[in-house]
């Protein structure tokens, strides 16, 4: 019998990291420098917890039953790739070059490029060589400025639909 195995936990709080990049050459091994690029921008501390994260679903396909046989089969099918809901902070009152509106910005409606995740190292640590990222091939959405709550922590957010292309890289690994 095989032995148990009981992995540490991979913890994600404050250990989370968005960045916008416009353009990457092979999204299976970005380089540090494209992730990096000036045009790009780590948005992170702009991010609201309460923004929706990209999902895939991939088809359950029930296999045709033949005569002779009394149970059917099944097998993988076509994967749908699901972009999210970006939410993040703003200042409408402040000039658009302010950095309070850099997310805004940068993330400009119609602009395709790639969202990229790196999960556990924490968000104030830069990307470095060897660490792994998702990539996600994206078209960002329009943009609307609202708040956050209706209550005293309500914050200027924007909200933005992101839609995924058909580009994703799960555990890519930075290059130089």
């Amino acid at each position: 019998m095989a032995a148990l195995i009981r992995p540490g936990s991979a913890l994600t709080f404050k250990r989370e990291k968005w960045i916008w990049v416009p353009a990457i050459a092979n999204p299976t091994a970005p380089t540090l420098a494209e992730l990096n690029a000036a045009s790009g921008l780590d948005f992170s501390c702009f991010v609201m917890t309460d923004t929706t994260a990209p999902s895939q679903s991939q088809n359950r396909v029930r296999l045709a039953r033949r005569l002779c046989e009394g149970s059917t089969a099944e097998t993988g099918g076509i994967t749908e790739y699901t972009g999210g809901s970006l939410r993040y902070s703003t200042n409408p009152q402040l000039p658009a070059a302010n950095d309070a509106n850099k997310a805004y910005t940068t993330l400009a409606p119609g602009a395709e490029g790639f969202l990229v995740q790196r999960l556990v190292v924490p968000v104030d640590v830069d990307l470095a060589v060897g660490q792994t990222v998702s990539v996600h091939q994206a078209e960002l959405g329009t943009q609307w400025t609202g708040k956050s709550t209706d209550d005293e922590a309500g914050e200027a957010i924007v909200m933005q639909d992101w839609f995924h292309g058909l580009v994703y890289v799960d555990r890519a690994v930075i290059v130089i």
